[in-house]
C-alpha cells in the first residue's frame, strides 16, 4: 500500500497513525509513524504505576514533525478517565492544564483514583496553515480487577523516576 493510499483512508482528524505491520511489508522496521499535524505531543509521568492513590506529575513536549527544536511555553490539558469499554471501578475524572518545556508540573499531579483501565490524554492545539489543529498524545494507565488478581502486587515496585533537569 503506498503513503498516498493510506492517507486516503485516515481520518483527517487523525494527526498521527501508528502501524504493526508484518515484514517485509515495510522492512526493516515493524512500527511506522504517519505524520499529517505540524507537530507531535508527547506527555510524560515522573512516577511510573498502575497503582491507583499514587502521585505522579506531568510534563509535555511539542516539538513540530518536520524536525527541530521542541517548543516551550504551549498550554496543554491533561485529562486522565476511564477508558472504554474496559472501564473502571469508578467514574472519576481529573485534567489539569501544564506547559511545554516546563519540566515536571507540581501543579499537574493526577493518580490513578481506583482499579481499572484509564486513558491519560494530553491536547494542545497549534497553528497550521491559516487554520488551528489540536494535537493529543494518549496512553493506556492501570489494571482492572482480573489482572490485579492474576498478578497479585506482592511488594511495591522500585521507583523509576526521572530527572526534571
Amino acid at each position: 500500500m503506498h503513503l498516498e493510499e493510506l492517507r486516503q483512508i485516515v481520518q483527517p482528524s487523525l494527526w498521527q497513525l501508528h502501524l504493526h505491520i508484518i515484514p517485509p511489508l515495510l522492512a526493516p522496521s515493524t512500527h511506522r509513524s504517519i505524520a499529517d499535524g505540524p507537530a507531535r505531543l508527547t506527555v510524560e509521568r515522573s512516577y511510573d504505576t498502575n497503582i491507583p492513590g499514587i502521585n505522579f506529575a506531568v510534563r509535555a513536549t511539542l516539538a513540530p514533525f518536520s524536525g527541530g527544536a521542541a517548543i516551550p511555553g504551549v498550554a496543554v490539558s491533561v485529562t486522565l478517565a476511564p477508558a472504554e469499554p474496559e472501564g473502571a471501578t469508578c467514574t472519576t475524572t481529573a485534567s489539569c492544564t501544564t506547559t511545554t518545556g516546563a519540566g515536571f508540573d507540581p501543579n499537574c499531579q493526577l493518580a490513578l483514583p481506583c482499579v481499572g483501565h484509564f486513558v491519560l490524554t494530553g491536547c494542545v492545539t497549534v497553528p497550521a496553515g491559516g487554520d488551528s489543529v489540536t494535537v493529543c498524545d494518549k496512553q493506556p494507565l492501570g489494571l482492572n480487577a482480573t489482572e490485579w488478581n492474576d498478578m497479585p502486587l506482592n511488594r511495591h515496585p522500585s521507583p523509576s523516576l526521572t530527572l526534571d533537569k
